[in-house]
């Protein structure tokens, strides 16, 4: 009977000394708030924002393109809200708001940001963030950007294939993928196919993050902020190897960052990659 007794005792007071709590199994500690700027591209004119500029939403790390949609980010005048294209620079730690049509000059624009917008590292803005912006009369017309080629020196075939030194190649195709893109005189592949289904980058899923909750293709053209290839070589999970250094940015996606021993891409080299996917990576140019 007094057995009994001090079991229940013991339930009882185990009961006693656990509280609610929403922190989730496992989880580290509170990770700082997002630090957002908002800016127009071009800057401001001597009459106000362009007619045909756009917003830019930069942050001190890695957007998360699953938290960037109409709801949580928007872009309003009055009670409207306004028809934009959105777009993500991983490279450059941005949101992009692209109107459709011509904003309406003299008109007072506002753009808004959810406290859901995260991070990939899952650090996120915390309160609503509003910034106003008030048009001119006048437009910027900026060129459109130059299409990156695939071949030739200054093709990003010729940028991955550095990658393949010491893996993913022929000899060693780690993670079942090739990088060794060669050419001949005439400019005619005669090594790794970038549409192979297999080893190939195009359209192909990522071997590290199959059967996850949210796989990646290597790359999906026109979308690069989803493609595995870009954020390896921006980072990496930082959490398989914490000795690795320098440390590098959490970009969820498997193993360390390329290229592997700290001798990383310049933010140039990596824009180059990411302009070639957004502008459809076509292997064929």
């Amino acid at each position: 009977m007094m057995r009994r007794a001090l079991l229940v005792t013991a339930l009882v007071a185990g009961v006693a000394c656990s509280s609610p709590t929403t922190r989730r199994v496992f989880e580290g500690p509170d990770l700082p708030q997002l630090v957002v700027t908002v800016t127009t591209d071009p800057p401001a004119l001597a009459d106000g924002v362009a007619r045909d500029a756009r917003f830019r939403i930069t942050f001190d790390d890695y957007p998360d393109p699953e938290t960037a949609n109409f709801g949580p980010l928007l872009l309003r005048s009055g009670s409207g809200n306004f028809d934009a294209v959105l777009s993500i620079d991983l490279v450059g730690r941005a949101i992009l708001i692209q109107p459709r049509t011509l904003l309406q000059p003299d008109t007072t624009y506002e753009v808004v940001i959810d406290p859901t917008v995260a991070a990939l590292s899952g650090r996120v803005t915390g309160r609503t963030i509003s910034n106003q912006f008030t048009t001119g009369g006048s437009t910027a017309n900026l060129p459109a950007p130059d299409p990156v080629p695939w071949k030739g020196d200054d093709g990003v075939a010729t940028l991955l294939a550095s990658c393949q030194g010491r893996c993913h190649s022929v000899d060693l195709p780690s993670r079942r993928l090739r990088l060794d893109f060669v050419f001949d005189s005439s400019g005619n592949p005669v090594g790794a196919d970038p549409n192979d289904p297999a080893f190939g980058i195009i359209n192909v899923p990522s071997v590290g993050l199959a059967g996850t909750i949210d796989p990646l293709p290597r790359v999906q053209p026109g979308n690069s902020a989803r493609s595995d290839l870009l954020r390896k070589v921006l980072g990496g999970n930082h959490q398989e190897e914490p000795a690795d250094a320098p440390p590098y940015p959490q970009m969820r996606v498997d193993g360390v960052r390329m290229p592997p021993g700290g001798v990383y891409w310049t933010d140039d080299q990596s824009a180059r990659l990411q302009r070639w996917i957004d502008q459809g990576a076509h292997p064929d140019l």
